[in-house]
């Protein structure tokens, strides 16, 4: 079969769609008080300091692996329960979000409701997270949830990140989507990825696995030292997993319509346009590549400058793009406050 010009093959993949996840924070019905003021202004901000860390990791992993991770966009709606109905409380609360999206509900968590909840509302695992004066670690509930994590306030946006980048780490692998299509799929994997935690003697930055039946465990929870997040140690575990007890090879990376990738799930889409990213794409040669687009205004004229001969430009400013060959040497990770990296592979097989 002849390839026309220009055009690149689309490798489509309806099971990528990221699967709701809902992280749940254990807080008390909503009343005017000082003390739930301060709460939710705890909240809120791990809320935005959470989204900011996983936009870091999600880079950091494209530049320093061979990964290919979906951006995953954070939004985490304040809801309350005022229902005696926990299953109408997250219905509710499940409607506000998009289906590619994580997102935080707050509401009164009871877990004498089924598991079978869950299932339902195509939830793959329910995260309930309860803010203490210290780390209690993970443990089973035996109802709804799929595990409950006690944490402190400060240690809230890390949690957030962790299970979330657990997600986008899931969906860099084919072979998964493939295998785990269905919500109770997803549930079963989730056990999975849980009872390898158990019998690897897994800690985490957040306590330790107190129950072998929990049913949600956080890879990336496994992965800090000093608070600071071990990228290649989480690479390595994610690895290990998947080859030794899904007995699966490591896939190449996505292979979809470039274009179709980066605007599906570039949480900077809105400023690229698809006429001339398709131009671009149709240009490359198969390979992996970054797309680098400029997302903050440095405060320093001299990095502007420098920044603006980086994109072919006299002068610097929001929006602005180019892709680049992805390959080792290259010192993107420098100007990553400064411009985002997506990294994206061409195949020019039909």
């Amino acid at each position: 079969m002849s390839k026309k010009p220009g055009k690149n093959p689309v490798h489509r993949d309806d099971t990528r769609r990221l699967s709701r996840s809902i992280v749940c924070i254990l807080t008390p019905k909503p009343q005017i008080t000082d003390a739930l003021r301060k709460e939710q202004t705890t909240i809120n901000i791990a809320k935005n300091r959470a989204s900011d860390l996983l936009s870091t990791s999600i880079e950091e992993l494209s530049v320093l692996t061979d990964q290919i991770l979906p951006v995953v966009t954070l939004e985490m709606p304040n809801y309350f329960r005022e229902s005696a109905d926990f299953q109408n409380g997250l219905s509710k609360g499940a409607e506000l979000t998009d289906s590619v999206r994580g997102c935080v509900l707050q509401i009164q968590v009871s877990d004498s409701e089924s598991p079978a909840v869950r299932n339902e509302l195509g939830i793959s695992h329910l995260v309930a997270i309860q803010i203490c004066p210290q780390d209690g670690g993970w443990t089973n509930p035996n109802g709804l949830s799929s595990v409950i994590v006690e944490t402190t306030a400060e240690k809230l946006p890390l949690l957030i990140h962790d299970i979330v980048l657990d997600i986008a780490m899931f969906h860099s692998w084919p072979y998964l989507n493939e295998s785990y299509p269905r919500t109770e799929d997803r549930i079963e994997f989730s056990k999975r990825k849980s009872a390898f935690a158990v019998a690897k003697s897994l800690g985490s930055y957040y306590g330790p696995i107190k129950d072998a039946s929990i049913e949600y465990f956080s890879f990336a929870a496994h992965c800090r030292e000093a608070g600071i997040f071990q990228y290649m140690k989480y690479r390595d575990l994610w690895n290990e997993f998947i080859t030794s007890e899904l007995h699966a090879q490591k896939p190449p990376g996505l292979l979809e319509d470039p274009v179709q990738f980066i605007l599906g799930f570039h949480h900077q889409a809105g400023q690229i346009s698809r006429k001339k990213l398709a131009l671009e794409v149709g240009r490359l040669k198969a390979g992996t590549y970054l797309f680098l687009l400029t997302r903050k205004r440095p405060a320093r004229r001299l990095i502007r400058s420098r920044l603006a001969r980086e994109f072919g430009r006299k002068s610097y400013r929001q929006g602005l793009w180019k892709i680049v060959p992805f390959g080792p040497g290259v010192p993107h990770v420098a100007i990553l406050p400064f411009v985002s990296l997506f990294k994206f592979r061409v195949s020019n097989e039909q």
